[in-house]
């Protein structure tokens, strides 16, 4: 299981790999603390899809700590809620969300993250991280 993050700019910020998978809303908590971790705060906009939604209390309590929380909620919502995901900034969080897809196959296509030839799971996070490393390397270098 490997879980991503990145900026605006396109840099992923955050890789974890697990051996085995956990419930995205724990990988969720699991990135805003690594994030507060390295950057001594939380990220200023957050995005995932539906899947991370835990409660409304959840995303309240989130909320008081990032400006634009832009999780979905799955099922059935109030007309706040509803609103809400219809807003503009939650539908550019969402598209900045799908572009992280696009992330995603770069490093499968491009990096070479669609098979790991190492054995043992210490080499391929090993892999994980050179493949991300590489990434920004060559992000770093288009500037």
């Amino acid at each position: 299981m490997v879980s991503i993050g990145q900026t605006k700019e396109k840099f992923i910020s955050f890789y974890d790999v697990k051996s085995s998978s956990l419930h995205d809303t724990k990988i969720k908590d699991i990135a805003l603390e690594a994030h507060k971790k390295h950057f001594r705060t939380y990220p200023d906009k957050f995005t995932a899809d539906k899947n991370y939604h835990v409660s409304t209390e959840d995303t309240e309590k989130w909320n008081e700590f990032i400006e634009v929380y832009a999780v979905g909620k799955k099922g059935r919502k109030n007309q706040r809620e509803n609103d809400y995901e219809h807003s503009k900034i939650f539908m550019a969080m969402q598209k900045f969300r799908a572009g992280v897809e696009g992330t995603i196959s770069v490093l499968k296509r491009a990096f070479g993250l669609r098979r790991c030839l190492y054995k043992g799971f210490k080499s391929f996070e090993a892999f994980v991280g050179c493949m991300v490393f590489c990434h920004n390397a060559v992000l770093l270098s288009r500037l």
